[in-house]
């Protein structure tokens, strides 16, 4: 029983030796310049086979195409949430990278970060949001409504002398926008 280990140790080293003096034409073996990586939704990738190989016909193939697609020059796209293989093929030589697809990050901007309007309701304000927000909808608040207010479009309304602070927040991103409400200018009338 004790012989055994070793006795398939041995066979094991000896079958191998042999293959590799035999002189058959092993496969190329080929590598990729990543084995997993990253993305968005809507993002790109290129994948680049990086080991020796003579025969530069490349295959590119994706296990879930509604996940990762990856066209014929090993650029991966993002399509949807999920995880994917990327599999290179070189005649029987194949190499495989792990695609993880999120969603996109939200990045919120608006047209002005600082604002200054007079102190009547006529000087009023829209703020816009700049930034691709797809199909989201921004909820707008004021931090101090008795200075100025702001509706479901980004249009200020300055009612008061003072501060606030109106924020858009889209997906639980937020931009915000410093109003400043000075008095408004005098208008001198001539009787």
């Amino acid at each position: 029983k004790q012989c055994l280990p070793s006795l398939v140790v041995a066979l094991t080293l000896l079958l191998g030796s042999c293959h590799e003096e035999d002189g058959e034409n092993l496969a190329p073996e080929i590598k990729l310049n990543k084995s997993v990586i990253g993305i968005s939704i809507g993002e790109t990738e290129t994948l680049a086979v990086v080991s020796n190989i003579e025969n530069d016909d490349i295959t590119w193939s994706s296990n879930k195409n509604g996940i990762a697609s990856v066209d014929s020059k090993g650029v991966v796209t993002g399509v949807s949430v999920g995880t994917a293989v990327v599999t290179s093929k070189v005649g029987e030589a194949k190499a495989i990278c792990t695609v993880v697809i999120s969603e996109k990050e939200l990045e919120l901007e608006l047209n002005k970060q600082n604002l200054t309007l007079f102190s009547f309701p006529t000087y009023k304000e829209t703020l816009q949001i700049i930034s691709d927000i797809g199909e989201n909808t921004a909820v707008w608040e004021s931090s101090d409504e008795t200075i100025a207010t702001v509706d479901d479009n980004g249009e200020i309304i300055p009612l008061s002398v003072g501060e606030t602070v109106i924020s858009a927040t889209v997906n639980e991103v937020t931009a915000i926008c410093i109003v400043t409400v000075i008095e408004g200018p005098v208008t001198v009338l001539e009787l």
